[in-house]
Formats: C-alpha cells, sequence, structure tokens
C-alpha cells in the first residue's frame, strides 16, 4: 500500500500535538519518513508546511517504518530535538503499538526482554537482538483473535519533555485499514 505524499492541508490535518519544542503527527501507513535511495514520496518532504511560524521545519526525533501508521515525534528546533533524542534514547519514553498479525502466541500475555544493538552502523535505526545492546522491554497481551495479516500501528506515546510539568500524553486514531481487523479482536472504537 503505497501512499502518495501528503499536501501542506493534509499533514497539518495529521498534527495530534503541537507546543514550542515538539509536534506529534499521526504517519500514514505505506509512506516512508525518508526519500529512499531510488527517490519516491516520503513524509519529511512535507514537513516545510509544520514551521508554524518558526525559521526552519521540524525534525524527526525518532522514525516508524514504511508500513507503520501513528504517533510520530518530531523537534520544531536543535535543543528540542536533541532532548527528544536522548529521552528515546534512554527509554524514557512510553510507546504503545497496536499489532494485528497472522497467526499468534499461544499464549495471552507475556514480557520479552531483549537487548538491542545497530545492525548496521550507517542506519543506525536498524535495530538487532544484541547482548552486549541497550536494555529493550516489551510487554505484550493479545486483546482478541482472528485471521488477519500484519498491520502496526502506533497508538499512543508519552513523552516526560519538562521536568517543570506533567508528560505529553498523545493518541493516535485507529487508521481506517485497520477498524475492521481491530473489531474483529474485540475493538470497539475507541
Amino acid at each position: 500500500m503505497d501512499v502518495p505524499e501528503l499536501t501542506p492541508e493534509e499533514i497539518q490535518a495529521r498534527v495530534l500535538h503541537r507546543d514550542g519544542l515538539m509536534l506529534v503527527i499521526d504517519k500514514p501507513a505505506g509512506l516512508p519518513v525518508h526519500r529512499g535511495p531510488k527517490g519516491g514520496a516520503n513524509l519529511e518532504s512535507s514537513f516545510d508546511a509544520l514551521r508554524f511560524g518558526l525559521p526552519r521545519p521540524p525534525v524527526l526525533a525518532h522514525r516508524l517504518d514504511k508500513d507503520t501508521s501513528g504517533c510520530l515525534v518530531l523537534g520544531r528546533h536543535r535543543k528540542a530535538t536533541a532532548s527528544l533524542g536522548l529521552l528515546f534514547k534512554h527509554g524514557e519514553i512510553d510507546k504503545t503499538y497496536w499489532a494485528v498479525v497472522e497467526g499468534g502466541p499461544t499464549d495471552e500475555e507475556g514480557i520479552i526482554e531483549l537487548p538491542l544493538g545497530r545492525k548496521n552502523a550507517e542506519r543506525g535505526w536498524w535495530q538487532k537482538p544484541d547482548p552486549d545492546g541497550q536494555i529493550a522491554i516489551t510487554k505484550w497481551k493479545v486483546l482478541g483473535r482472528g485471521e488477519p495479516h500484519l498491520h502496526l500501528h502506533s497508538r499512543e506515546i508519552v513523552i516526560p519533555i519538562s521536568k517543570n510539568r506533567e508528560a505529553v500524553r498523545v493518541t493516535a486514531p485507529a487508521p481506517e485499514h485497520m477498524r475492521e481487523r481491530l473489531m474483529a479482536c474485540g475493538w470497539r472504537g475507541q
């Protein structure tokens, strides 16, 4: 499912949270965040429409894969982007993902504790299991069972951006292409 680049109006309509430090946007599935080696549509090309009065467009504070939808955090200036990068690096940002998969685990819930390291030095966001890597803990729970194929959605992100105020909590709506399968698994459309 390839998605064309977003118009300024379309990307502005996807802003879920905006403050002086960051934006959280609802990334559509099927659109890569970066231009690939062969070019093509990408999300970053639309960031100029997200300046909202600042001299420079925002930049990515983290990444989501092409086919993942949902909460994507952007820093609005260098200092904010550096702070967000450290929060992500040190695991201080809580992320909730919804996944609809084909097949499934036999257990109803569990915890995966598996250190992750870089798979490739030039593409640092590619991760692989690595005993010397950064600690990664994933708590998972089966919410329903059905017959669907893989869909991954970054449902919620909680960012403790400032010590002086409550963490920013942002929830992305379930994407249209996942709604029917989520309902088959017991989701009630909230």
